[in-house]
């Protein structure tokens, strides 16, 4: 029992081409649910790639008594794969089409099989270099569940159209990749569609550059359920997958299973568009995922205090409790460190645990001498990603050093919701020379 609009791919002996002119089906009585109209396709790429039609059939709702088996005959068709679409039934009221035997007249192309032989085997690298066992690991992502899509358990997680994660091969390492895979174990609404897969070499939260987009099909893969994805070599150090959308579902949540990247891992050499620089010149200015020596100087716990806010509930950014606290857009405070002394700085952070439209997004920083209502001079405007940092949740932002006795910060806007609100977390404010 089959739905309207569900299609299959069939192949002949050793996926090799035939050259066919007669299809027929099994109906041994009549029904309204027996199949009606289909459409048969031929196709010559792959199993998932693009298919010309034969024709569209309708079968006709009766026993015939010489056999059971209604033929249709088309001009000779050769091709590797036969897609058949069911299109409709004869009316029964729950929508399902009963089907039966399906059969091909023709003759599977053996000259052609034996030409193939002789070409030398193309080799395929079957290295999985996103797997967790194999040193893959996530960097950046709304919530830790992206974790599963490489963990070799192939369960389904469920995320929302347009999120994206970013992942990296074993030790941050430059790797060459040309395909890309995804399990699909059954045909479903929420299975992902369509698919964007990017490259970088700068850092995680670094420029990206799109491989290419790709659609999913909505089924199952006989041979193995997981779909896979050609495209031209790439090396880089980064993988970012942005999933955009699924099969209709209503509640608009994609289901995804685990993830897979056949390449090679370089382990000496660079990634294209990797400069000489040294590691200190080039990293980046958000990037949150080293973790060093250094003092927070605006921990409550090492003499940082809040002298002007909007309300009491700003103390908690520096408490090191990390709660969440809800404030409205354009909202500021100032802040002081130990015996309020002046200090260096040239780093600040802040906590994000997941992705949330009510996250913080533009924030700026800037400084002053004279008094907490004095003048201030602007350090900056700085941008948060709507993201977790899997290696540490805390987002770094990098200037130039600055020596101040205040500091205000500023937030400016969240990531869209409704209400208006932002939710920040926990700040943290370093000296010249290191961070935590």
């Amino acid at each position: 029992m089959l739905r309207p609009g569900e299609e299959a791919v069939f192949a002949f002996k050793d996926e090799q081409p035939a050259t066919f002119d007669n299809f027929s089906t099994l109906v041994t009585e009549a029904s309204d649910s027996n199949l009606k109209g289909f459409e048969l396709l031929a196709g010559d790429e792959s199993p998932t790639g693009t298919f010309r039609s034969i024709g569209t059939f309708t079968v006709q709702n009766a026993k015939l008594l010489k056999s059971p088996y209604q033929a249709f005959k088309f001009e000779p068709v050769t091709a590797k794969y036969l897609k058949v679409k069911l299109i409709s039934n004869y009316g029964n009221p729950l929508g399902r089409i009963h089907v039966s035997e399906f059969k091909v007249t023709g003759k599977t192309n053996v000259a052609d099989a034996e030409t193939a032989t002789t070409k030398a085997p193309e080799k395929k690298i079957d290295n999985n270099i996103l797997a967790a066992s194999n040193g893959g690991q996530l960097l950046v992502a709304p919530d830790d569940d992206w974790n599963k899509l490489i963990d070799g358990k192939e369960d389904y997680v469920m995320v929302r159209p347009g999120q994206e994660a970013v992942y990296a091969f074993k030790d941050e390492q430059p790797a060459t990749f040309e395909r890309f895979a995804t399990l699909v174990s059954e045909t479903a609404g929420w299975n992902l569609k369509e698919f964007e897969l990017l490259a970088g070499d700068e850092s995680s939260t670094g420029t990206f550059r799109s491989i290419g987009r790709f659609t999913v099909q909505n089924a199952k893969m006989l041979k193995s359920p997981y779909q896979e994805f050609k495209f031209d070599p790439v090396t880089a150090k980064y993988l970012k997958i942005k999933l955009n959308s699924n099969y209709g579902d209503a509640r608009g949540k994609i289901y995804v299973s685990e993830f897979k990247v056949l390449g090679q891992v370089n382990s000496a050499g660079a990634s294209e568009g990797s400069t000489t620089k040294s590691s200190a010149e080039s990293a980046p200015k958000t990037s949150g995922q080293k973790k060093a020596e250094g003092t927070n100087l605006l921990a409550a716990s090492a003499g940082g205090q809040v002298l002007v806010a909007p309300d009491d509930d700003w103390s908690k950014t520096i408490d090191g409790k990390e709660d969440y606290v809800m404030f409205k857009p354009d909202q500021e405070a100032v802040y002081a460190f130990k015996d309020e002394k002046p200090a260096t700085f040239d780093r600040f952070a802040t906590l994000v645990s997941e992705s949330m439209d009510s996250n913080l997004k533009e924030f700026e920083l800037l400084a002053g001498d004279e008094s907490p209502t004095g003048t201030f001079r602007s350090i900056g405007t700085f941008t948060v990603q709507n993201a977790k940092m899997l290696k540490s949740p805390y987002q770094e932002f990098k200037f130039d050093p600055v020596t101040a006795k205040y500091l205000k910060v500023k937030v400016i806007s969240n990531y869209g919701n409704p209400i208006g609100r932002i939710h920040v977390s926990e700040f943290k404010l370093f000296s010249s020379g290191g961070s935590e």
